[in-house]
């Protein structure tokens, strides 16, 4: 499985040891890191849609633009979202002409969306649950693992990307699962944090901040160690 860090803006050299790239459009804003990302060469990139950082979806059109900047072996571009989960696999199904493949996103009742669209659904993208429901009994990523295996075990050739984890536990389980990739800021969270990999729901780290050498260093090791168990 691919692993896309995402890291803060000010310390994007953290990404040297990694091939592969899941892009935040704004974060393209800034000088360094824009520079960063058009200078070097990555196997695979997903350029994400602005939905959940800029609380709406920037047009596809857009995105292949930002592509068209970036030198690697795929790219991939994130169709339009909404709240509704319906109304984002339409959007995303009845983009014509693209560039790049574009990933649909499945939200809500995702087993009755890929019934109904699996047909013209060849990259697809699955959304964390922001916070567990009380009472869980179980991990609350499990839903998410076994819409991996149920997709995979009907459609191999699928790809399929998970969005965001909250841990190296969940990581792996993607992995296990058959996951394609999966992003995720929670490395250089814990890293400042200075807690476990395992550890839940730790504030997200400020990707607009700046970082001292230390916590650099610190990030760094973090995310050595996930490349390592990977």
């Amino acid at each position: 499985m691919r692993f896309m860090p995402i890291v803060p803006v000010s310390c994007v050299e953290l990404l040297d040891d990694w091939d592969d790239l899941f892009l935040l459009p704004d974060m393209m804003l800034n000088s360094h890191y824009n520079w960063y990302v058009r200078s070097r060469h990555w196997d695979t990139v997903i350029i994400e849609n602005g939905y959940y950082e800029l609380g709406e979806s920037l047009s596809v059109r857009y995105l292949e633009k930002i592509a068209d900047t970036i030198v690697g072996d795929t790219c991939i571009v994130v169709g339009p979202e909404t709240s509704s989960g319906e109304e984002t696999v339409l959007k995303s199904v009845m983009v014509l002409g693209a560039k790049y493949p574009v990933l649909t996103i499945l939200k809500g009742d995702v087993r009755r969306l890929w019934t109904l669209h699996q047909k013209a659904l060849r990259y697809v993208g699955l959304v964390s649950k922001p916070t567990p429901y009380e009472g869980d009994q179980e991990p609350w990523y499990v839903d998410r693992v076994k819409y991996v295996k149920y997709i995979k075990g009907m459609e191999p050739d699928v790809y399929i990307h998970a969005f965001g984890c909250d841990s190296l536990s969940e990581l792996m389980e993607l992995k296990r699962a058959g996951a394609d990739s999966c992003d995720s800021s929670f490395v250089c969270s814990r890293a400042i944090a200075r807690e476990s990999l395992d550890t839940w729901h730790t504030k997200r780290v400020d990707l607009w901040a700046q970082y001292s050498e230390e916590e650099k260093e610190q990030m760094r090791e973090y995310l050595r160690e996930v490349k390592r168990r990977l």
